[in-house]
């Protein structure tokens, strides 16, 4: 029984870490099929379609839960809930405004560094003790960020900007997520994002509606709706499933597979081809990000087994 265990462990986390990896690629073809849209659809309305494809999803899935959805709803903590969802809704915004013109490699790329300004911002937001190694990592992940860039060259673009913006709000949106993530069931936070994000996106958007002829093909439309339904609904609930199996921390390293997909697509259906500055500069930002995850993971190890050892004290 005890050999059988570990690998029934380790058969678990292997399942966990396949269905994740299949998820960043759901993820991925969102980013990817919002740009093929960008011609035929404002940023703001496929961003709308997201939020309101997603929150058909949560309902459906709610709605047939034992605790509804007005119980759901009910939580004495809806301010940091709606704040939480206006970070994600204006992390979309702000990037996708960016890979409207910016290549999907460079942009995922500078995206990333926003584990190193959760990392940093953790002692003063979380209280959360930081070594000195980490703060060499995460200038090492700046170092990284400047070379995809290269602000003061001809190729840099304001666009990466956006990008920038983007890091932070999302940033700001992981932060709540883990300190909701103590206080409020899963169900409230979902529905809070998605029905949060329809409802501050909807004025704006009813703003731009008269500007705009929107295209006649219903496959357009259908692609559009597909984006929050298929891509963004579907991807998040199979990302719950994953972080089940998987420790957060090593779901962490996996995330930047995405760049993968992102590389692949810019060469096959947008026709860029990234330069030795940004795979360099996206090497670097990988390597400190998931150096930064093995010390949090390590961190995390014994922390745990110093308080295993002081309960049994």
């Amino acid at each position: 029984m005890s050999a059988a265990a570990p690998a029934d462990a380790d058969g678990t986390k292997l399942a966990g870490i396949g269905l994740l990896l299949f998820t960043l690629f759901l993820f991925s073809c969102q980013d990817i099929a919002a740009k093929l849209l960008f011609p035929y659809f404002p940023v703001l309305f496929i961003i709308w379609f997201r939020f309101f494809g997603n929150l058909l999803l949560n309902l459906v899935q709610v709605g047939f839960s034992e605790a509804g959805i007005l119980r759901s709803l009910r939580t004495p903590r809806w301010r940091l809930q709606l704040a939480r969802s206006f970070f994600l809704a204006a992390t979309s915004y702000l990037y996708y405004s960016a890979i409207e013109t910016l290549p999907l490699t460079t942009s995922i790329s500078v995206f990333f560094i926003y584990p190193m300004l959760i990392a940093g911002l953790a002692p003063f937001v979380l209280g959360e003790r930081l070594p000195p190694a980490r703060w060499i990592f995460i200038g090492l992940g700046m170092a990284g960020v400047l070379l995809v860039m290269r602000p003061g060259t001809e190729d840099f673009s304001w666009r990466f900007v956006y990008v920038l913006a983007a890091a932070c709000t999302f940033s700001c949106y992981t932060m709540l997520t883990r300190l909701l993530a103590k206080a409020d069931p899963v169900a409230t936070t979902t529905l809070y994002t998605s029905f949060g994000g329809v409802l501050m996106l909807l004025p704006p958007l009813l703003l731009i509606s008269g500007t705009w002829e929107g295209p006649d093909s219903l496959w357009l439309w259908a692609a559009a709706m597909s984006l929050g339904v298929v891509f963004g609904g579907f991807g998040h609930y199979l990302l719950i499933y994953a972080s089940r199996l998987v420790p957060a921390p090593e779901m962490a390293s996996w995330f930047y597979t995405q760049i993968v997909w992102m590389v692949i697509a810019d060469v096959f259906f947008f026709d860029t081809v990234p330069d030795a500055f940004a795979l360099l500069g996206c090497a670097v930002v990988i390597v400190a990000n998931v150096f930064i995850v093995r010390m949090e993971l390590r961190a995390a190890r014994q922390l745990a087994a110093a308080q295993a050892a002081s309960s049994l004290d």
